[in-house]
């Protein structure tokens, strides 16, 4: 940026340097795209991982009501919903002009999926799988580990990802929209 003096006006003026400009979008455009890739690619194998784990653990124990079976299909499942979701909004980025303000647009589309996708989670992610493992518990073990697994999981979730929004999201939104 530079500072410039009107003669006319007798005031300042301020010029920027839309290289630069461009350059830093870019650079940011970037950072929130491996932020938002991590994101997939955690979750998919976060889930396939648990996936494997509960299937080899109720094989192992000869698991015959089938419950951790169930889940671990769940569980499997939510992997492939996230490839999905993940090959989706890749389509999606390709709507952008390689432009300056084509740049901002798509970091700024990018982080809103972002936070709509965290801040969605505990109704269609954590609340179903936190449901199924207590009601795994409340038939194997006793409804006091039942209930205090839902309420832990299910709180504890919930404040994870609000928490989430709020300390690593929204302050790259303004940042980008400043």
């Amino acid at each position: 940026m530079k500072i410039l003096w009107d003669r006319q006006k007798e005031e300042k003026l301020y010029a920027i340097n839309e290289q630069a400009l461009h350059a830093q979008i870019q650079q940011r455009g970037r950072s929130v795209d491996r932020t938002l890739q991590r994101y997939e690619w955690v979750m998919v194998g976060v889930n396939l991982l648990t996936a494997i784990i509960l299937t080899a653990s109720a094989y192992v124990n000869h698991d015959e009501t089938l419950y951790l079976y169930g889940i671990s299909i769940a569980y499997l499942a939510y992997s492939l919903f996230f490839l999905l979701l993940r090959r989706l909004r890749r389509r999606q980025d390709r709507d952008f002009a390689p432009t300056m303000l084509g740049d901002l647009d798509k970091a700024l589309w990018q982080l809103n999926y972002l936070v709509s996708q965290v801040r969605s989670m505990t109704l269609w992610y954590s609340l179903p799988l936190t449901l199924m493992m207590a009601s795994f518990l409340l038939i194997r073990v006793n409804w006091v580990w039942a209930l205090a697994l839902t309420l832990v999981m299910g709180g504890g979730s919930y404040l994870s990802f609000q928490w989430e929004v709020k300390r690593c999201y929204l302050p790259q939104v303004q940042s980008l929209e400043a």
